[in-house]
């Protein structure tokens, strides 16, 4: 039972160890569009006030109509990537989810491996104490014979 538990240990670690490679990425993934969103966010704030410089300069209409379809550019990737973000948590939290039951099966198993090594251990000490009992009482008779 005991090469069993070693192989499935073996096997429980490694999808663990899996799972965790794919939480990181997930990780990664949020924290990835969490900076596009950042950078998105100081690029709308560069445009406002390029805008507003642009009003107060009086510049012509058509570049004032340009900076603002680059605006809702800017605005429109920055709700693209608010969607990505909400996946991504989403993808994110779904796989600490998977890795918090995989880690739970093996640390069952483990558990179970644990009582059997102990259980293994007194059955090899109660063999042990039988056979040093039984050479005593060996050891005793042949005295009596003596």
């Amino acid at each position: 039972m005991v090469f069993r538990f070693v192989a499935l240990l073996k096997l429980r670690k490694s999808l663990e160890h899996q799972q965790e490679l794919r939480l990181r990425a997930a990780n990664q993934w949020v924290a990835r569009v969490r900076e596009l969103m950042r950078l998105s966010e100081t690029s709308m704030a560069a445009l406002a006030r390029t805008q507003a410089a642009s009003l107060d300069a009086g510049t012509a209409a058509a570049e004032l109509h340009f900076l603002r379809g680059h605006a809702a550019a800017c605005e429109l990737r920055w709700r693209e990537l608010s969607q990505q973000l909400g996946q991504a948590e989403n993808v994110r939290d779904q796989q600490r989810q998977v890795l918090f039951r995989i880690r739970e099966q093996r640390e069952m198993l483990e558990s179970l491996k644990i009582g059997e090594d102990h259980e293994r251990l007194r059955r090899a000490s109660r063999q042990d104490q039988s056979q040093m009992d039984e050479a005593f009482l060996l050891r005793q008779h042949r005295r009596k014979e003596n």
